[in-house]
């Protein structure tokens, strides 16, 4: 090679580009080698943002598959109430799909989530864990909400949804097993 010109990524050589004698056998002027060295920086940029999408593409895909697989329905909207992620469970839960309600306001997802994270997105305090049934899908609720909130600055809110139902129904079940045994007692004392 006649030319070596190194490759920056941050703050550290990289890599480096080789290039040959010219074509015509003239050697290499100021104005060119200056060229070069400038080529050399927007290689080193595009190969450093090329490097930097990869790994924010991988985070995004560890951070959904992590969101997807956890037992609780997760619901996030953005600073104006639009839905901008729904992970599977909260559509079982809730009784929606992720397509009706992607970048829809809130209220599609159901008038009480929505209600609860509007609040959340509003107040600067934190509300805690609230329980209802839902009218659409009678499943046992219990929804916790946060504000996103990234350097001072409002991204939207999440609700972390749990469906109680099997275990409202144990408590239930659990209820009349034992007023069963009260009266049987009371029976057998008589």
């Amino acid at each position: 090679a006649e030319v070596i010109v190194p490759l920056h990524a941050s703050g550290r050589i990289s890599g480096w580009l080789f290039f040959g004698h010219h074509f015509t056998g003239q050697p290499f002027d100021q104005q060119s080698l200056e060229m070069l060295v400038r080529l050399s920086d927007q290689v080193s940029t595009v190969l450093e943002n090329a490097r930097l999408s990869e790994e924010i593409t991988l985070q995004k895909t560890l951070a959904e598959t992590l969101l997807t697989v956890i037992p609780p329905g997760i619901i996030a909207c953005d600073e104006h109430g639009l839905v901008r992620w729904c992970n599977p469970t909260a559509e079982s839960i809730l009784g929606i799909a992720a397509a009706d309600v992607l970048n829809r306001p809130i209220e599609t997802a159901g008038s009480r989530i929505a209600s609860v994270l509007r609040e959340t997105i509003e107040s600067q305090v934190q509300f805690p864990s609230q329980q209802w049934i839902d009218a659409h899908s009678r499943r046992s609720l219990s929804v916790q909400t946060r504000r996103l909130i990234y350097q001072q600055e409002a991204l939207g809110a999440v609700a972390v949804i749990q469906d109680m139902t099997p275990e409202e129904s144990l408590r239930q079940k659990q209820e009349l097993l034992d007023r069963a045994a009260f009266w049987t007692d009371l029976a057998a004392s008589m």
